[in-house]
């Protein structure tokens, strides 16, 4: 197939961070980022870093029905990754919730209670896996317990403070505490409201069902909904005239919300002095309202049933086209990057909400789906 000529990868410069970093917002895919793709990992940490949040918050242990409590060991692999790619490669940092102490209850489909008292001991496996990875310089944060109410939830809580003597240790108590105790680095406060000012120096986490309510878009559930980019733009707004971090919970986001990491950005940007997004970077010609971040690393083409094909080893192979970690119909028109673009605006199963600046992942998958990982290309969405 014909080939575009040779052109250098496009650098993309990470805007200017306010000098208290830890005042940026925050946001995670908090209950499901153990199920979510590496490849969607990389792409909500980039915007991430390119809109100017703190970093990522995330419930180690889950929510039923897809916890990871009762084998923590499922998760290390991802845990480890996850510090490397968010702390140590981006700067950003990570809030680490281990347990909820809610889980006891029937609430939010948990049909399946459990008490820390009855997995006590893999609690103590969860605290060792987070701490044998270290805090990264001081940019993963920890907080044993949230929500505590019982007394197993107070106990392990005492233990875990103790046995992460070092790191940032965060203090949740009942929801609502109104300052840090002793010996603790800092306390994480769950408003119930928009309208409700959490006390001076605590971690704002939107945790709760009224404030969640508040920031979905009007009559949708939290729990199967992204966050209103404009509700979540007042909020930030809101938390950086209080002088507080925001830290946007995702409850059943199982992929990220790339909407709400913009807004969030842009907002504390514009509340913090902070200069804009960088500027668009040239465009390749033909290219105009596209700009690609890293051009082919495996050439593709298609075949005369329009499906796209890969050589590996010298063998061709049928494979199937993916964007951020979605299989779309191939489009069987051109040779270039033109099919990829028609794929992204026209596939049958991936309609995406794309918005300037956005990040877009392209791979070409073998068929069988066993060389997944062999990345296509990049582009940042245009104009």
């Amino acid at each position: 197939m014909p080939q575009r000529p040779e052109t250098p990868p496009v650098t993309v410069e990470t805007p200017p961070r306010p000098s208290n970093r830890t005042l940026a917002p925050a946001y995670g895919p908090v209950n499901q980022w153990h199920l979510i793709s590496r490849s969607e990992h990389r792409r909500g940490l980039d915007n991430m870093q390119v809109h100017g949040l703190w970093g990522l918050h995330i419930e180690f242990s889950g929510w039923y029905p897809t916890r990871t409590i009762e084998d923590p060991d499922q998760v290390a692999d991802l845990w480890n990754w996850l510090v490397t790619e968010a702390c140590e490669r981006r700067q950003l940092g990570i809030f680490v919730s281990q347990f909820n102490g809610n889980a006891h209850l029937s609430k939010h489909g948990n049909t399946k209670p459990i008490k820390a008292g009855s997995v006590r001991r893999q609690l103590e496996r969860g605290a060792a896996i987070i701490r044998e990875r270290g805090n990264a310089g001081g940019l993963v944060w920890y907080q044993p317990v949230g929500e505590t109410q019982t007394d197993p939830d107070r106990a392990f809580e005492r233990w875990a403070h103790a046995y992460m003597a070092g790191w940032k240790r965060v203090y949740n108590g009942g929801s609502r505490p109104s300052r840090a105790p002793a010996g603790w680095e800092g306390f994480a406060f769950h408003p119930n409201s928009t309208r409700q000012e959490p006390p001076a120096g605590a971690i704002c986490v939107t945790d709760t069902s009224g404030i969640l309510t508040e920031l979905t878009p009007a009559g949708r559930d939290f729990h199967h909904s992204l966050f209103d980019p404009a509700r979540v733009a007042a909020y930030v707004r809101q938390c950086a005239r209080w002088g507080l971090p925001c830290h946007l919970y995702g409850y059943g986001h199982d992929e990220y919300d790339h909407g709400a990491i913009r807004a969030a950005g842009e907002a504390y940007r514009a509340v913090a002095g902070q200069p804009e997004a960088p500027a668009p970077v040239p465009v390749p010609p033909g290219d105009a309202a596209y700009r690609w971040d890293k051009w082919p690393t495996v050439k593709f083409s298609i075949n005369r049933t329009g499906w796209p094909t890969k050589t590996d080893k010298g063998k061709v192979l049928d494979g199937l086209l993916y964007v951020n970690a979605r299989k779309v119909e191939w489009v069987a028109q051109g040779r270039d990057w033109s099919t990829v673009r028609n794929a992204i605006t026209r596939g049958r199963y991936y309609r995406p909400e794309l918005k300037p600046g956005d990040i877009v992942d392209v791979e070409v998958v073998d068929i069988s789906g066993k060389s997944r990982g062999a990345g296509v290309g990049r582009l940042r969405w245009g104009p």
